[in-house]
């Protein structure tokens, strides 16, 4: 992954995760990689080109984040879709 995505430690985790709602872009790049989770937490919203897919891996969610992203999302408490 590249050095622009987050680090998250346990506290920083914690208080995303308390906070709620949806995370996006490297944010939730970084958040869905602490927790260890990657397909089922990681979704992308629809484009011109491709529609919504929910359950991305990070490979692909950090490729589509490279070129937008705020196409790429999770849920802060790390549920699923």
């Amino acid at each position: 992954m590249s050095d622009k995505f987050i680090n998250l430690n346990e506290v920083g985790a914690a208080r995303i995760a308390a906070r709620g709602g949806k995370l996006h872009g490297r944010d939730a790049i970084a958040f869905a990689r602490y927790r260890g989770k990657g397909p089922g937490i990681l979704n992308k919203y629809s484009d011109p080109i491709d529609g919504e897919v929910i359950g991305i891996s990070f490979i692909e969610a950090a490729r589509v984040c490279s070129v937008d992203p705020s196409l790429i999302w999770c849920y802060s408490d790390g549920g699923v879709a």
